[in-house]
């Protein structure tokens, strides 16, 4: 009965077997019994189950067999064991040691054993076996995107393989030990012999928890002492791939330690040697990557030209292809294989593409070696043809083959032959017989190379020959390059041959040359000293002629002088074998005439930049450049060598330029552009100089002794130079109103305007005070009539614009005013006809004005300042009868002060635009930014609106158009303003007594004080505040609190005269708690304020906060008053103490239905004063201090006594 285990392990077993019959049973859920596939498919079914149930049946067999063999195994040293313990014999653990260290010694020879076995099939697998090395280990070598590798690498070879050989190791160390209390039938079974296949089946079993340092390294420690480290693993590596913690006397881990290490040595030597030679042979693939990485055509570019390189090349390109270009896939190391059969296709194409691409080249190198080679042979055959081709000589030429033809009598005749051309064809001769000396020689060194170079290019033949190279049908073969080489020979050493036969007298040819060449030389020394130019006196083109008559000599000395010296080094001789006596060579002639050419060149160019700059015309001179170019001169002569610099022609032309220099300031002032044909006049007649300056010259100036003459021509130059300054002011001015256009602007579609006034009068301005202040230049007499002239203009100019711009500006002001309102035509009829004729007058003249646009020809149109004066005379007038009318406006309604002449008018003209008004209404009544209308109607004025968005509507509407005027309507505005503040002061007064807020806030204290938003804006006293504006909130608690505080203040009964006055401040006569405002008036105000604080930060909306806030401004106030009081011991409200401070008393008359200002009362000390219900917005309260109570006691007293005050200074 197999147990849930086993079962699991037999399905572990079949499951390839299980998993192909439940396909086959899918595959049959979607046929149908009508199917014609229906007998096929239970046929491959029944096949698969068949075999299924076999494999089952032979796993279940096989798994009963092993379990047996495992039990018997296990069972035999067990029994053994236990039955010593039962016959209770004594020393059974020593015992069972003894027989663990023969167990000990007997595994520790296996383990060597198992070693050398391993390492030796591992050398020689397959042919040493297979039992311990199972398998070899492939690498690949690889071609992936053009580049090879191996894979896997070589280094997981060599830690595959320390891997297993520590896993062999491992079999036998891991064996678990005998002991006295359980036995180990896997270590007897493998001392005795058994097979180590079962080995360490039981391991499992003598596992415990706890383990020493010393546990950790047994099996590490030879390998350690071989000098070489494990996989990596803890004790050697484990059979089932763990880190297993297992106790010294379990195992025999420690058997390592008594194996010798030259056993681990060796075997790690036998696997690193192996690694070492998979990576030699690896390495021979892998550097034919520089077949990918390297373009064939570089590898050409490198080897250039030399043949024995492409040659070496060729050959181990050759010797190279034997490592992959063989029948075999893979190469054997032992048991490691290397497969290179995926790359070596590849590779045998690329390669066979650049031994192509390389021979080629090749082919075609030799080709243009052997080419260029054979040209190079021929060309030297023809010359060395034409040179030993004797021809008729001439009188002046002779060549060399012809010479060596004579005999010698003939040759002794030509060397010491005289006339007129015997010296040009002894220098031919002796050239033409050098050239062809050295061209022998040439020839002669030249000959071992070519036998060298016949070698090389015949090696290289036979080496494209042997390479299956297609030779092209114009090769030039090797056998005709040696044939024409062998041609070039045989003439050369007949040549050379011929010249060691004439050697003497070819010597003695030469030596004479050389003695005439001398004599010449001599001669041209001595005459160049006593004709060299140096002398002052001489010219530069005189000089430059003598120069290069004698360099002409030199060089054809100079020419023969070389080709002797030549001649003598072809021929090997020293100079004493040809010469005698002293030797002179053209060099240090050919310096000093060099030297003496530079020099005069020089002098020649500084002759010819002076004659430039002389001939440069007046009118087209640049004085700095003049300079500069002086400059340039004397650095160049001062660059000049030394001894050259002593001759008197450079010390001349070094003074004139110096003296030039000097009077290059005066002239630098003579150009100035102020010097007119007046002024010139007068210098030349100074200069005497009788040209016309047109014709002037700088060297006309340079001879006309301008030093002399300088104190006379600087008088001229500031004459001219003062004329000039007042010249150019007067120039500036008539430019500046030449093109001085006015700048018109379109004024609506009526006509232009002018603008731009200010830089017009500030021109005027400007040029008026510059021609003051040139009358007082001495120069100011011949510019006298025209700066007057324009001092005129300017003046009448600037009188004009005064009277246009007056003009201008108040027909402006009243054309807004008659023409923007229909009421003041009506309200003014006759200054309304009078300005239209006006009107009609200064359009007409802009009209005029506009069309010219330029100011001096606008300035001079016919009548224009008389009419510009009339304008402005009747536009005052009409401007003056306006200003009175506007006057007995403001008597009518005094608030029109508040506004300008400008907005009254626009106000009067559109009285009934409630619109047009509305922008002027804050500055009627301080407090209304807006006059609320009614939507239907915007000519019914509702109510008044503060800049904070307070609105306050009236107790009755005001339909604007039943008002026969504005003032009249704005008079009803004022009196809706008082009548509609009394009557919210009134409601206000009345609610608030409603709300009786005493009682609400003790209710509150008796529920505890809770804070809650629920129904907030439902609180009566918050209502109250949401219900009027904040001027009538503010007067109705201090109407409130007035009331209050003297009723307190009453009900104490005291008298006025029995209370201790003794100072502000002092100790009461009363006790503090017994006061009657502090139990009452001053309590309340504490507990409401509380209230307030509490809720002015919850969610009542802006404009009840905002109110709040006003409030609780005012409540400190009045506390602190109420503390005041209390603490002085005031007990009477007729004590000065409380009268000290503004009070309000609210008394409206019974049954009015429209409140009087005088209902309301502010006294304060003896002044008693109506409260004028003027709306002042939401306005933030000033904080009230003692200071400000004090300014308001000052203020009011002056305003009883019809006096005024004004608080003055930071606190004011």
């Amino acid at each position: 009965m197999l147990t849930k285990k086993g079962e699991s392990i037999i399905a572990l077993l079949v499951a390839a077997y299980q998993r192909e019959a439940q396909q086959r049973l899918a595959e049959g859920m979607t046929l149908r019994w009508d199917s014609d596939r229906l007998e096929s498919y239970v046929r491959k079914v029944a096949d698969v189950m068949f075999i299924f149930e076999g494999k089952v049946e032979l796993a279940l067999m096989q798994h009963a067999t092993a379990l047996t063999d495992i039990e018997a195994i296990r069972g035999v040293p067990l029994d053994v064991e236990r039955e010593h313990l039962l016959e209770h014999f004594s020393n059974v653990a020593l015992w069972a040691r003894l027989l663990d260290k023969h167990v000990e010694s007997i595994l520790r020879t296996r383990v060597i054993e198992l070693i050398n076995e391993w390492i030796k099939q591992f050398a020689n697998w397959p042919n040493a076996g297979t039992s311990l090395v199972k398998k070899p280990v492939v690498l690949e070598i690889q071609l992936r995107n053009q580049v090879l590798h191996v894979f896997p690498p070589v280094e997981a070879a060599h830690q595959y393989w320390m891997g297993e050989l520590h896993q062999t190791i491992a079999s036998v160390c891991l064996l678990p030990r005998l002991s006295s209390r359980v036995g180990s039938a896997a270590a007897i079974a493998a001392a005795g012999g058994a097979p180590l296949s079962t080995a360490g089946g039981g391991a499992d079993e003598y596992e415990e928890e706890e383990s020493t340092d010393e546990e950790e390294d047994d099996l590490n420690h030879n390998s350690s002492s071989a000098g070489r480290s494990s996989t990596g693993e803890e004790g050697g590596g484990d059979t089932t791939g763990g880190r297993r913690r297992i106790h010294k006397d379990r195992t025999y881990r420690h058997l390592v330690r008594l194996i010798d290490p030259p056993v681990f040595t060796h075997a790690y030597g036998v696997i690193n040697e192996n690694v070492e030679k998979v990576k030699r042979y690896v390495q021979t693939w892998l550097q034919y990557q520089v077949l990918w990485d390297v373009d064939v055509n570089e590898v050409i570019g490198r080897l250039a030209d030399d043949i024995e390189t492409w040659q070496h090349l060729l050959n181990e390109i050759k010797a190279a292809r034997s490592t992959f270009d063989t029948h075999e896939n893979r190469e054997v190391f032992g048991a490691t294989h290397v497969d290179h059969r995926q790359a070596q296709a590849k590779l045998n194409t690329k390669y066979d593409g650049w031994h192509r691409e390389i021979l080629h080249s090749f082919g075609q190198k030799v080709a243009g070696r052997s080419e260029g080679f054979y040209k190079q042979l021929h060309a030297l055959l023809n010359e060395l043809e034409e040179q030993g081709r004797a021809e008729d000589p001439t009188e002046t030429t002779m060549d060399a083959m012809t010479f060596l033809s004579m005999s010698r009598f003939q040759m002794e005749a030509l060397i010491s032959g005289v006339g007129p051309h015997a010296d040009d064809l002894l220098s031919s001769l002796v050239q033409n017989l050098t050239q062809f000396l050295l061209k022998l020689q040439e020839a002669s060194k030249a000959d071992i190379e070519w036998d060298a170079t016949v070698e090389s290019l015949r090696a290289s033949e036979r080496l494209l020959e042997r390479q299956r190279f297609a030779f092209p049908t114009d090769w030039l073969w090797i056998d005709k390059v040696e044939g024409e080489l062998e041609t070039l020979q045989q003439l050369l050493r007949h040549q050379v041959l011929l010249v060691e036969q004439n050697r003497e007298q070819i010597v003695d040819m030469v030596r004479r040359f050389n003695e005439r060449v001398q004599y010449r030389l001599k001669e041209l020394y001595s005459d160049w000293m006593t004709q060299r130019p140096v002398s002052s006196d001489v010219s530069p083109q005189h000089a430059t002629q003598v120069l290069t008559r004698y360099e002409q000599r030199l060089t054809s000395l100079s020419s023969q002088f070389h080709a002797g010296k030549k001649a003598k080094d072809v021929l090997g001789l020293e100079n004493d074998d040809v010469d005698g006596g002293e030797q002179f060579t053209p060099q240090a002639l050919e310096e000093e005439i060099n030297d003496m050419k530079g020099v005069w060149n020089a002098l020649g160019t500084l002759f010819s930049d002076v004659a430039t700059l002389r001939d440069t015309l007046w009118a087209a001179l640049v004085p700095k450049k003049v300079r500069q170019q002086l400059e340039d001169l004397l650095e160049k002569i001062k660059k000049i060598p030394s001894r050259f610099r002593q001759y008197d022609a450079f010390e001349e032309m070094r003074t004139h330029i110096t003296s030039y220099l000097k009077l290059n300031m005066l002239i630098t002032d003579l150009r100035t552009d102020a010097l007119k044909e007046r002024h010139w006049r007068v210098i030349m007649g100074i200069l005497k100089i009788k040209k016309s300056l047109h014709d002037v010259t700088l060297g006309t100036l340079w001879d006309a002794d301008l030093l002399a003459n300088e104190a006379a021509i600087r008088e001229i130059l500031i004459q001219a130079q003062g004329e000039t300054a007042l010249e150019q002011f007067l120039r500036q001015v008539k430019d500046s109103w030449q093109d001085r256009e006015l700048i018109f602007v379109a004024y609506g579609t009526k006509t232009k305007l002018i603008k731009g006034w200010e830089d017009l009068f500030q021109l005027i301005e400007d040029q008026l005070s510059a021609l003051q202040s040139m009358k007082m230049s001495p120069y100011f007499k011949i510019f006298e009539e025209e700066a007057l002239t324009w001092e005129d203009k300017l003046n009448r100019l600037r009188s004009l614009l005064d009277s246009w711009i007056e003009v201008q500006r108040k027909w402006v002001y009243l054309e807004g005013v008659f023409t923007g309102s229909q009421d003041i035509p009506m309200l003014l009829p006759q200054e309304h006809q009078r300005f239209k004729g006006i009107d009609q007058d200064f359009k007409n003249i802009m009209k005029k004005a506009s069309t010219i646009k330029n100011v001096m020809e606008v300035a001079a149109m016919d009548d224009l300042g008389r009419q510009l004066e009339r304008l402005s005379d009747l536009l005052s007038r009409i401007q003056k009868a306006l200003g009175e009318y506007l006057e007995k406006q403001r008597e009518q309604f005094a608030r029109f002060y508040f506004v300008g002449d400008e907005d009254l008018l626009e106000m009067i003209g559109n009285a009934r635009d409630v619109k047009v008004v509305q922008r002027h209404v804050n500055k009627l009544f301080a407090g209304i930014a807006v006059l609320d209308t009614d939507a239907e109607d915007p000519t019914v004025i509702t109510g008044m609106s503060s800049k904070e968005g307070e609105s306050v509507p009236f107790v009755t509407s005001i339909p604007v158009l039943q008002h026969s005027s504005l003032k009249d309507w704005l008079a009803a505005v004022e009196e809706q303003m008082v009548s509609t503040l009394a009557d919210c002061l009134a409601k206000a007064i009345v609610q608030l007594e409603q709300v009786n807020m005493p009682k609400l806030l003790q209710q509150a204290k008796e529920k505890g004080g809770e804070k809650t938003d629920e129904n907030l804006r439902d609180h009566p006293f918050l209502k109250w505040i949401a219900a009027f504006p904040l001027q009538a909130l503010i007067l109705a608690l201090q109407v409130s609190w007035t009331k209050s505080v003297e009723e307190s203040l009453k009900a104490g009964g005291g008298e006025a005269g029995g209370v201790d006055t003794g100072g502000e401040g002092g100790e009461s006569a009363v006790d503090r708690s017994s006061h009657p405002l502090y139990t009452g008036v001053l309590n309340y105000i504490v507990d409401l304020l509380g209230f307030l604080a509490d809720k002015v930060v919850m969610d009542v909306g802006l404009t009840v906060r905002q109110r709040m806030v006003q409030v609780i401004t005012e409540l400190v106030h009045q506390r602190d008053v109420c503390r005041f009081l209390v603490d002085a011991g005031v007990m009477h409200k007729e004590d000065f103490r409380w009268l000290q401070y503004m009070r309000f008393y609210f008394s409206p008359p019974k049954g009015a239905n429209i409140l009087p200002q005088t209902s309301l009362r502010i006294a304060i000390a003896d002044a008693n004063l109506s409260y004028g219900f003027e709306y002042l917005g939401m306005a933030e309260r000033l904080i009230q201090t003692p200071l400000t109570d004090k300014c308001f006691l000052t203020l009011t007293q002056a305003l009883n006594m019809k006096l005024g005050g004004n608080p003055f200074g930071p606190a004011g």
